[in-house]
């Protein structure tokens, strides 16, 4: 039961920042989803830490000149990759 009570408490959160890294990335829901839970494997943080992360930096509203090359900070890696390190966790439509 409690698990049920943390997730109707979570999943608002989540879905919003799915919602950002599906406006940040330029990407589908399914791909925003991929992002977000490989993101929290690899930093081995819960994915409702990082949806929390997510949304309390995002503090100002996109501005007009917003550019989709702009990544947050919790999609950056500190592999030799960078900012695109987690592009083979992305679903390429194009390459299936």
């Amino acid at each position: 039961m409690d698990g049920l009570r943390r997730a109707l408490q979570t999943r608002p959160m989540i879905d919003v920042a799915l919602g950002m890294v599906m406006a940040t990335e330029g990407c589908s829901l399914d791909e925003a989803w991929l992002i977000m839970v490989n993101s929290s494997q690899r930093t081995n943080t819960k994915l409702h830490t990082l949806a929390l992360r997510l949304t309390e930096s995002s503090a100002s509203p996109i501005s007009p000149g917003f550019s989709h090359s702009a990544r947050p900070a919790w999609s950056r890696s500190d592999e030799a990759g960078g900012a695109n390190a987690a592009a083979p966790d992305r679903v390429n439509p194009v390459a299936t």
